[in-house]
């Protein structure tokens, strides 16, 4: 930006993020191209040091990291939003493990960098309360008493088993 341009970037509740002009510190308004889309509801955004890049959080416990000259945004690093509520790692290997949370999602993560393999949720569906690695894919117990199994690629829900336990399914152990 020039000497007498100040920019701001504004984060909403819709996931956007827009870039504002103010030249000679007055007359804010949007720059042409100023707008980029992120996932979920944005809680912070903060300017490096450099003046290069912004780093943005969201509420879904996503971080990204946002270019200023083009707005080009990269996601850096993601959580769950909500506690874990269950933890396993396969029987085969000690590279990957998988977590539950009470937000229903359900993510395989890489160990040697902590990154986001799969990750699938279920709306509505309850809490996840228990896991455990069958093959490639990840069986799971509901608080709504169902066993839901997920893709362990892709996160996608492959079938679900109703009425498993009238109470809440609150443990499971698979047998290969």
């Amino acid at each position: 930006p020039g000497s007498n341009s100040t920019y701001v970037f504004v984060g909403g509740g819709d996931g956007s993020v827009t870039k504002l002009i103010a030249k000679e510190h007055k007359d804010l308004h949007d720059v042409r191209n100023g707008k980029i889309q992120l996932e979920g509801r944005l809680t912070s955004i903060n300017i490096a040091p450099d003046l290069t890049e912004v780093v943005i959080g969201s509420h879904l416990g996503q971080m990204y990291r946002m270019r200023l000259s083009d707005m080009k945004a990269v996601k850096i690093s993601e959580a769950h939003h909500g506690a874990i509520t269950a933890v396993t790692f396969p029987k085969e290997s000690s590279d990957r493990f998988a977590t539950t949370s009470a937000d229903g999602s359900v993510v395989m993560w890489d160990l040697s960098d902590y990154s986001v393999l799969c990750k699938g949720s279920v709306r509505d569906g309850g809490v996840p309360t228990c896991i455990d690695f069958a093959l490639e894919c990840l069986v799971t117990g509901w608080s709504d008493g169902k066993v839901r199994c997920f893709d362990g690629d892709t996160g996608q829900l492959l079938w679900q088993l109703a009425d498993v336990h009238p109470k809440g399914v609150t443990s499971l152990c698979v047998s290969h």
